[in-house]
């Protein structure tokens, strides 16, 4: 299971709030003492993968705790969208948890470790449920609950869109919960309540949402320029747009995606609903549409043509609805809302915006038709005000324009592409598996370790000697201190780092893969060490072995010593192995010719930040977004350099250009400033560097391997660095095979050309 880099934040976030909350419970069982529930609210937009972080929560926990059962509580029918959804999950990464419907629960009226109970808001709220209702079978929510908590399991709560059920506190659903009473209560929603005050919260926001690719990147509203609207007006400019995009679509995924219209309509009052149906059915027709052939509904009563609709592929374009599919109804492909129902809920609309929000594609496409979502509506203002859920723009404010590519550039720029991956599947040295010395290392160590655990105490963790305790709060005067389980895991992973291993939370582990991670690296995962200690533990010993025990095993005196040496050990190895014999003159000999860079044909901008400035710029108009004063300069010197073309400047992140690189056995990338296009058809690729950054330790390693991969091809390359003085500018390049750190002395360092302060361009942007 791929997580984006927010999703793996969010989960982080969510485990340690819930770990928080799990000690304090077990603090105040100890004593005796009850806990009310802890109430964790989990905010993020429609569409960004609220049911996957969930369970990717609970598989963490339960790789941490063993007496955890969840239950998955969801509006209307979601439930078994949600069970559908775990089921393959479980499949997708060997999960442990085990998804049931009511059905599930096993005759003893337990349930068992692991056990998600998937349950359904609406349902819960009728008098013939069986499970509010007491019965002679036993199978009701206070016996459950009651014989689970008995059996030493503790209940962690998820509601599914929770601001459905807060609405009316007084609900059977809400007493429902109260009988549940679950030690840990997480709220999942995109339009939360108030929180209490000894609540906690955990949010995702709309812009990392986007920048992952994951969500559209703005709702564009009522996009005509029409003073004098009605509804057949809205209609037909609706299905236009949604004509539009159709064909933008097929340029770019041949018919894969196939975008689908919302209409909703009104829904107070039942009369009023069927006319504006019929009016709009009529204006469909007027328009070319075939309502019995092209029209689904997705109505309580109504769910004509809505089988398979949220397929990319479905040929189905237009959807009536009311209120239904306000809430869950995951469709990727729909890109158009036409809404004729007055609401100044802004929470119901943020829902309801949320069924145009997703990408189908999990990707952006530079292409502002198909990275915006189009809502149609006969108001003056429909899209709530809130600028963390949503960008929105209008005809009038045109905040953003779509740059484009020159005609007479489109294919002159063609690079070979290597990815960090490609060089990974290539050079990695499969032959040598760090599995058997791993496990070899960790049976010397059991062997040669005691598993008796006495408290870990602030007087034993200053007797080991343990450096980098600054997460670590802990009473320094008290050396009978007992330390809480988070405190003692901040320990064993600050004597990781400390040992050069990736810091990371053994309990939420991200499973990070090989040269994916930060830069605090062994190349071998942290998490899979522990696992394979604790199998070990568990075998040799004949019972279960928790990572906290484990944690607390580490820690006794004489055991810590023997671990930090297990550490290094492991460490060594490992980089005399991995990746040994990838060098810059071999790494892009195999390097395949049918992958190909282009730069994007099209992006969208600030209008503020464009400007008409340069003639050789590969685009229309320069966006000048991140430009830094170096990059200005340069491009500026470019525009005056005769043999000069065309120039690109390229971006720092995603899919824009980037060259592999090996620094002390990872693989990394890196992104180069630009890329120049010459009149006599060669090719230059440059990154532009400050005083500093031209003598940082990443230089040489970026330098030379750009100048591998640009022999290899035969394009001109270097790093460039500007001297100074009053009235010029002296551009310096390095294009040497081996980069030596910038010095004006040094005949590595040569001219690159010279820009007069009054040629400067961008002298007063």
């Amino acid at each position: 299971m791929k997580l984006f880099k927010y999703q793996e934040n969010a989960i982080v976030q969510l485990f340690e709030k819930v770990e928080e909350a799990l000690d304090f419970y077990e603090v105040r069982k100890d004593k005796n003492k009850s806990v009310e529930t802890k109430t964790i609210h989990f905010v993020s937009p429609t569409g960004s993968g609220k049911t996957i972080i969930a369970f990717a929560l609970a598989d963490e926990l339960v790789k941490m705790y063993n007496n955890l059962v969840f239950v998955w509580i969801a509006p209307n029918t979601l439930h078994t969208q949600s069970l559908d959804k775990f089921n393959k999950l479980v499949d997708d990464i060997s999960s442990t948890i085990n998804p049931i419907d009511s059905d599930g629960i096993e005759s003893d009226n337990i349930l068992n470790a692991n056990d998600m109970l998937c349950l359904n808001w609406s349902s819960l709220d009728k008098k013939n449920n069986t499970l509010i209702r007491e019965n002679e079978s036993g199978k009701y929510i206070d016996n459950i609950m009651y014989l689970t908590r008995e059996d030493d399991k503790i209940i962690i709560a998820l509601i599914d869109e929770s601001h459905i059920a807060s609405q009316n506190d007084t609900t059977k659903a809400y007493e429902f919960l109260k009988k549940l009473n679950p030690t840990v209560k997480l709220e999942i929603t995109a339009t939360p309540k108030t929180m209490g005050l000894d609540d906690e919260k955990v949010e995702v926001f709309r812009k990392d949402v986007v920048e992952a690719g994951v969500i559209k990147k703005q709702f564009i509203f009522n996009a005509f320029d029409d003073d004098n609207i009605n509804n057949f007006k809205l209609v037909k400019y609706s299905y236009n747009k949604l004509q539009e995009i159709t064909k933008k679509y097929d340029e770019y995924t041949n018919g894969k995606i196939i975008p689908l219209m919302i209409i909703q309509i009104e829904n107070e009052k039942q009369d009023d609903f069927s006319r504006v149906r019929y009016e709009m059915e009529r204006y469909l027709e007027e328009i070319g549409i075939n309502i019995s052939t092209e029209v689904a509904y997705y109505l309580d009563k109504d769910k004509n043509k809505s089988e398979n609709l949220a397929e990319n592929n479905n040929p189905i374009q237009i959807v009536f609805t009311k209120t239904a599919i306000a809430t869950g109804w995951d469709c990727p492909r729909a890109s158009v809302l036409l809404t004729f129902r007055k609401s100044n809920d802004d929470k119901f609309k943020t829902q309801v915006l949320g069924r145009i929000n997703r990408m189908p594609e999990l990707k952006h496409y530079g292409e502002e038709l198909l990275d915006s979502a189009y809502v149609f509506a006969n108001a003056s203002k429909y899209l709530p005000d809130d600028p963390n859920k949503f960008k929105v723009k209008t005809v009038e404010e045109a905040e953003e324009e779509t740059v484009t590519i020159k005609d007479e550039i489109t294919g002159s720029i063609s690079l070979p592409f290597l990815t960090k991956e490609m060089v990974i599947d290539n050079y990695y040295n499969s032959e040598y598996d760090m599995k058997y010395y791993v496990l070899k290392s960790c049976e010397r160590l059991a062997d040669g370790i005691s598993i008796v655990i006495n408290n870990i105490t602030n007087n034993i963790i200053q007797n080991l000697k343990v450096e980098n305790l600054r997460e670590i709060q802990v009473a320094q005067n008290s050396a009978d201190y007992i330390l809480t389980s988070k405190e003692i895991e901040n320990i064993i992973s600050a004597s990781f780092v400390k040992n050069g291993y990736e810091s990371i939370s053994v309990s939420t582990n991200k499973q990070a893969k090989l040269f994916e991670v930060e830069k605090n690296l062994t190349p071998f995962e942290t998490i899979n060490l522990l696992k394979v200690l604790k199998s070990i533990l568990e075998k040799k010993y004949n019972e279960n072995f928790t990572f906290l025990k484990i944690f607390k095993i580490i820690l006794q005196s004489g055991n810590y010593e023997k671990f930090v040496l297990l550490l290094s050990d492991i460490k060594n190895e490992s980089l005399k192995k991995r990746l040994a014999r990838l060098s810059k003159e071999i790494l892009f000999e195999e390097i395949s010719d049918s992958k190909k860079w282009t730069p994007e044909k099209s992006f969208i901008c600030d209008s503020t930040l464009l400007l008409k400035l340069t003639k050789k710029s590969i685009y229309t108009k320069d966006c000048i977004k991140d430009f830094n004063k170096t990059e200005k300069r340069f491009v500026a010197l470019l525009e005056t350099m005769e043999d000069v073309e065309y120039w690109y400047r390229n971006g720092s992140r995603g899919n824009y250009f980037r060259v592999p690189y090996k620094k002390n056995n990872v693989v990394r990338e890196f992104y180069p400033d630009f890329i120049v296009l010459y009149n006599d058809g060669q090719l230059g690729i440059y990154d532009t560097k400050s005083e500093l950054t031209a003598s940082d330790g990443e230089a040489k390693d970026k330098a030379e391997y750009l100048y591998a991969y640009c022999e290899k091809f035969g394009f001109k390359r270097g790093l460039i660095k500007i001297e100074e003085s009053a009235d010029v500018n002296y551009f310096k390049i390095n294009q040497r095979e081996t980069y030596t750190n910038y010095d004006t002395n040094k005949v590595e360092w040569e001219d690159f050309g010279t820009l007069r302060d009054d040629e400067n361009i961008f002298k007063d942007i």
